[in-house]
């Protein structure tokens, strides 16, 4: 039934997906218990369809119970608990709960780093999802200092030419603009197109998302020209799209 849920909320079809999943859950806690992991984990799933479906009061205490449970069944640093504490996170910052957040992004990371070491992929989506947050509250110079160290170690696992170490830079970049840096932000997310150039078509999502960031800094800079070429050449880009 959970795969049955997951596979109409991928279609779209968010209230027959919410109907099962709910079904899904009541089958796991009428037959396996509060506390077994196919409980723990349609919890998680079934808060992510209401998420989805806008249901975002409602999403929370299923996250929470997930993480609870995830703790005292599974354990602090297993993956499925981080999951469940990453999307209460998430909805926390949604909400513009900064210091919470904070403090959960902060946990998660450190449980992911005792348990899986500093270079693990998730730590690392920690990492960047704090100084987000970070740099939403103004604490720039914390949130300068983690990307000082995240970026080097993004590349050092996924690799110089990825994407995910183009949107590090790209996420320092937009930290430096924060601090009206702008020229080391320019150099940055000039490193950040070249990665993307060598990998990903020019019109990608990614590679225009940076361009409309590059156009702003330019702007910022007065480089009132140089904005409208980088703008103009995203339009263009846009239009060329299948």
């Amino acid at each position: 039934l959970l795969d049955q849920a997951l596979q109409h909320a991928g279609k779209g079809d968010l209230a027959q997906a919410l109907n099962l999943g709910q079904q899904a859950l009541d089958l796991a806690r009428n037959n396996l218990g509060e506390e077994h992991v196919s409980t723990i984990l349609t919890l998680r799933e079934v808060g992510n369809i209401q998420v989805q479906n806008g249901q975002i009061d409602a999403a929370e205490p299923l996250f929470q119970q997930s993480a609870d449970k995830g703790k005292k069944v599974l354990g602090d640093t297993h993956p499925e608990t981080l999951a469940a504490q990453t999307l209460l996170a998430e909805l926390k910052e949604s909400r513009m709960q900064l210091e919470p957040a904070i403090a959960a992004y902060r946990d998660i990371a450190e449980q992911y780093n005792k348990g899986f070491g500093p270079n693990h992929p998730l730590k690392l989506h920690t990492d960047l999802a704090l100084t987000r947050v970070l740099k939403n509250q103004g604490n720039t110079t914390e949130g300068d200092r983690i990307l000082r160290t995240t970026c080097p170690l993004v590349a050092q696992t996924f690799g110089f030419y990825h994407p995910e170490t183009a949107a590090c830079l790209q996420q320092f970049a937009e930290m430096q603009r924060s601090k009206g840096h702008f020229e080391a932000a320019l150099k940055e997310l000039t490193q950040s197109l070249s990665i993307l150039g060598a990998i990903l078509p020019q019109q990608d999502p990614r590679t225009v998302g940076v361009n409309i960031t590059l156009a702003g800094i330019h702007r910022d800079l007065g480089k009132f020209a140089d904005a409208k070429k980088v703008l103009q050449a995203v339009l263009e880009e846009i239009k060329a799209r299948p």
